[in-house]
């Protein structure tokens, strides 16, 4: 018989895997030497839905973290550093693999992963003390709903628009970047295109206007 230990075991890998793959960690192509960025201020002008979805993919983490490692049992501080740890680790992967790094991200996958550990600890407490448990989830509900209408509160509303280059992608016969006075073309089937590419579409670069031009030319200032 397959005990539930080995079922929770299978579950975490089976999540961890999904988890790297989500998050791109084994298709970005990570450079030391190339352009990294991030933003350390968190929600101001952030979309509630990149927010929520960041917090709902570490819940379960922080459920199966407990039910896989004995040492993590009652121990939510210890639930919320490896969870902390791992989003840590993740966003810095982006960041140096081209990607968008994001405060917003690390505080919401924390935060994710310590709901996770309060739901187990329902799960159980429920045995005991029923009553203690249902007011732990919802004094946890209520916490979550006044910490979303938060964010949003000083979130982006404004209407959301195709990111970067893949909006105009197909129209563009070249690119030609502009720095410090200077002008350079990038081909279209470089490496250095793609990551000019993510660069705008992670980093706010939104062409927020496209306009017909002679030249074919799209201008992207730093």
């Amino acid at each position: 018989n397959i005990s539930w230990k080995c079922v929770f075991e299978i579950a975490f890998c089976i999540y961890a895997i999904t988890l790297l793959k989500i998050t791109g960690i084994f298709t970005l192509n990570y450079s030391l030497s190339g352009i990294v960025s991030y933003n350390l201020v968190p929600f101001i002008g952030s979309s509630i839905i990149p927010v929520l979805l960041n917090f709902l993919l570490f819940i379960p983490y922080g459920l199966l973290l407990p039910f896989t490692f004995r040492s993590c049992k009652w121990n939510w501080k210890k639930v919320v550093l490896i969870g902390g740890l791992t989003s840590l680790t993740i966003e810095l992967l982006q960041m140096f693999g081209g990607r968008y790094a994001e405060i917003d991200d690390f505080l919401m996958n924390t935060f994710g992963a310590f709901s996770g550990y309060i739901i187990y600890a329902c799960i159980y407490g429920i045995k005991k003390d029923r009553k203690k448990a249902f007011v732990s989830i919802a004094s946890l509900c209520f916490a979550l709903i006044v910490c979303f209408i938060g964010i949003y509160a000083v979130g982006n509303h404004e209407k959301q628009l195709p990111d970067g280059l893949y909006a105009v992608e197909s129209n563009v016969a070249e690119v030609n970047v502009y720095s410090n006075g200077e002008k350079r073309r990038i081909e279209m089937n470089s490496d250095v295109y793609t990551q000019f590419v993510n660069q705008i579409s992670n980093c706010g670069g939104h062409l927020l206007e496209t306009q017909n031009t002679t030249e074919s030319e799209i201008w992207y200032e730093k």
